[in-house]
């Protein structure tokens, strides 16, 4: 029974399933119960099962999949110690006979013989928790060419079945890139426990924002991407709204299917879904905040990177390397060290406070030539890893010299410094090409003495990491550095 909430009744989902449907997953052994479901899909009644028997599947035949499933199972049934002592073909009838009951089956006689089948609305929702438990990878280029091509379908002969389909995939399509957001922010927080900088971000990016949430993420922002048509959609929608002629051929279909003879009820359906097509025009929003989330990580990660190349805890284990390799005669030592850059196990720990130690009657000391020499390597380690704003530009100016451009290659020195260079450039190169225009003025507040392009957003390769391609010139009076 629908409930009415201030006079409008929702939609009930009970009048189309049984009040005890969801009890065997919410029962105690409900993954057991969700993987006996999953394999009767695949074996018996989805759609890559083969064609069911018009009048179901004898009983046998459904007990003994049940069975054989339950063999390759573990215990059964965590509150009861004798479930897993009983023959294998009376758990499957026990197993049979609940879902039964709580209408995931259907039990019917046909004659003398006793079949089983899965009734249509029970096969539909699970079709939707399977797509759900799944978590496929959504390539919005493919919605958006499906949208757009039903839309000229529609321009072309008007249809109110085309123009309702090409609504509900909007409207999908909508609120998945919306939702992407706050599962980015639950996503980044689990991701703190990686070791390194480099698990962090292959984690994040690779597996989850290309290969769990949108397969097509890094082309969105493209000319030739099919998103590049949203306000062609809009357009057509704002036609078919404003064109009397196209609206009257579309209204008939509404009145007769989502209105159930009712013009009134016709017209706010019909409606209902222009607005929804008009929406196309507020995915750059969800792509604006999609993009601040992102390069919200990316700062996190550049921060861990960076604190990683500064601390001097680190560099004892790096001069060593540097001189270990030095004295065997091989050439010239990279920038890092080996090993990963960040980790738990590299953390500086917590302050100590400690009393001071009564001084000593003679405190002069003497440091060996040794000692002395690995002072001043430290000191000049750390030094090289510290970078400021005034010791970035002038870097880059250097690098630049007279040249009218150079491009990112111009870094791939063995120098510490040109990989910090490197690492910054990359970041404000992304920052300029983000639609925020918060992001192009935080670019051009750090691009002092020279005018930084932006030639691709894409990761692309280099000799020291990857990241955007970009291209330095001399500044134009009068103009933007960025």
């Amino acid at each position: 029974m629908a409930i009415s909430l201030n006079g409008r009744s929702t939609a009930s989902l009970f009048s189309r399933l049984p009040t005890r449907f969801f009890a065997p997953l919410a029962s105690v052994s409900r993954e057991r119960y969700w993987t006996v479901l999953v394999e009767l899909l695949d074996r018996r009644f989805g759609p890559d099962a083969p064609m069911p028997p018009v009048q179901g599947y004898p009983v046998r035949v459904i007990q003994d999949d049940i069975a054989a499933m339950l063999e390759g199972m573990d215990y059964w049934d965590e509150d009861a110690e004798s479930e897993d002592a009983r023959p294998i073909n009376d758990r499957a009838r026990s197993v049979l006979n609940r879902l039964v009951d709580c209408g995931w089956l259907r039990h019917e006689q046909i004659g003398l013989v006793f079949t089983i089948s899965m009734p249509r609305d029970a096969l539909e929702f699970f079709t939707l928790l399977l797509d759900f438990a799944s978590n496929r990878t959504l390539f919005a280029g493919g919605k958006v060419k499906t949208i757009r091509l039903a839309l000229d379908n529609v321009m072309a002969e008007p249809k109110g079945d085309l123009l309702h389909e090409a609504a509900s995939m909007t409207r999908s399509l909508l609120e998945y890139i919306r939702n992407i957001c706050a599962d980015v922010r639950d996503l980044s927080r689990d991701l703190q426990s990686q070791d390194s900088t480099a698990a962090y971000a292959q984690l994040f990016f690779t597996d989850l924002v290309v290969g769990k949430f949108i397969g097509d993420y890094g082309v969105l922002r493209t000319h030739d991407h099919p998103l590049a048509e949203r306000a062609a959609i809009v357009r057509i929608a704002e036609e078919l709204a404003s064109r009397r002629d196209l609206y009257d051929r579309l209204l008939p279909w509404y009145v007769e299917h989502e209105g159930k003879g009712e013009v009134a009820r016709g017209e706010r359906a019909l409606q209902r879904d222009l607005t929804r097509l008009m929406d196309m025009a507020h995915v750059d929003d969800y792509l604006d905040r999609l993009d601040t989330e992102l390069n919200a990580a990316i700062r996190r990660a550049n921060t861990y990177l960076a604190y990683a190349v500064r601390v001097h805890q680190h560099n004892e284990a790096v001069i060593d390397a540097a001189l270990t390799r030095l004295l065997a005669g091989g050439g010239a030592p990279a920038p890092f060290g080996e090993g990963s850059l960040m980790g738990p196990g590299r953390l500086a720990e917590p302050r100590r406070q400690t009393a001071p130690r009564a001084p000593n009657k003679i405190r002069t000391t003497t440091m060996r030539p040794e000692e002395r020499a690995r002072l001043n390597l430290n000191r000049a380690a750390q030094a090289r890893r510290s970078m400021t704003d005034l010791a970035f530009a002038t870097l880059v100016r250097q690098k630049l010299g007279d040249a009218v451009s150079i491009d990112d290659t111009a870094f791939n020195g063995p120098d510490i410094r040109e990989t910090l260079a490197l690492q910054r450039l990359q970041r404000l190169a992304s920052l300029a090409h983000s639609d925020s225009l918060a992001f192009r003025l935080q670019a051009r507040s750090q691009a002092r003495g020279f005018a930084l392009i932006c030639i691709d957003n894409r990761e692309s390769e280099h000799a020291l990491q990857s990241g955007a391609r970009f291209r330095i010139e001399q500044p134009k009076r009068g103009k933007s550095n960025v």
